[in-house]
C-alpha cells in the first residue's frame, strides 16, 4: 500500500498537458552573440512570438554595453555602436554589427595587405579582421583586455575590425551631425559626419570605404 501511495503522489506533481507553455526567457551570452540568441529561442515558438523575442533580445544588446533602449521623441535619429581607437570615439550603424567578440587567436595571412591583422575562424567561418589602427593610419596599439573584434556586414562580405574597445549602443539626432570639416581631408575618406552629444563628438565611419578595399585584399 506504501508504494501505491508514493507513486500516486508522484504523479500528481506531474504538470497538465494542458497548461500553457511557457516563454523561456533569454540570456545573453557573454561573448556578445546575438544571431544565435534569436535562432535557439524561435526553435519552439511560434511566428507571432518572434517579434517579441527580437525586441527583447535588442534591449538585452542596449542593457549589456549601457545604451538607452528606446529612441527619444527629437526628430530623426541614428542608432549607433560606438567604439573607441586611440583618443577618439566613432560610431557605426547598429544594422551593420553582427556581434561583437574579445579577441583570441588571430591567424596571419602572408602578402595580405598591411591593414589585415590576419583571419579568425567563427563558429566555421574565416573571417578577415582588418587593424583599424592602422587603417587610420594610428600608431599600433596594445592589446587590452578591453579590446574587441567588431563583426561588421558590408554590401557583400562580412568581416572583422579590430577595435581598443566598445563603449555602447546610443541615439544620435540626425541634427546634431555636421560633416567633416575641409582640415581633415584625410579622414573623410572614412568619417561620413562628425556627431555631437552633449560635450562629446563621435565620428560617424562610412563602412563601405573602410571595407571596400581590404575585402578584395583579404582573398
Amino acid at each position: 500500500m506504501a508504494v501505491r501511495k508514493a507513486v500516486k503522489k508522484k504523479a500528481e506533481k506531474k504538470p497538465s498537458k494542458k497548461a500553457g507553455k511557457q516563454k523561456p526567457p533569454l540570456t545573453l551570452p557573454a561573448y556578445g552573440l546575438a544571431e544565435e540568441i534569436l535562432a535557439g529561442a524561435q526553435t519552439n515558438v511560434t511566428e507571432g512570438e518572434a517579434g517579441g523575442y527580437q525586441q527583447e533580445l535588442q534591449d538585452l544588446i542596449q542593457q549589456a554595453v549601457g545604451g538607452e533602449s528606446q529612441a527619444p521623441d527629437a526628430g530623426p535619429q541614428l542608432h549607433l555602436v560606438t567604439f573607441n581607437l586611440d583618443t577618439e570615439e566613432y560610431g557605426v550603424d547598429i544594422e551593420s554589427v553582427q556581434e561583437i567578440i574579445r579577441v583570441g587567436q588571430i591567424t596571419p595571412v602572408p602578402n595580405a595587405a598591411e591593414v589585415i591583422e590576419g583571419v579568425i575562424n567563427l563558429r566555421g567561418r574565416v573571417i578577415p579582421v582588418i587593424n583599424l589602427r592602422r587603417k587610420l593610419n594610428l600608431a599600433d596599439g596594445t592589446l587590452t583586455k578591453n579590446s574587441r573584434i567588431m563583426i561588421v556586414e558590408s554590401v557583400t562580405k562580412v568581416l572583422g575590425m579590430l577595435v581598443d574597445a566598445v563603449s555602447q549602443v546610443l541615439w544620435l539626432p540626425v541634427a546634431s551631425v555636421e560633416t567633416p570639416p575641409e582640415e581633415v581631408e584625410r579622414s573623410k575618406a572614412y568619417v561620413r559626419g562628425i556627431g555631437k552629444l552633449d560635450s562629446r563628438l563621435i565620428m560617424l565611419m562610412d563602412l563601405e570605404s573602410v571595407l571596400a578595399k581590404d575585402s578584395s585584399s583579404s582573398g
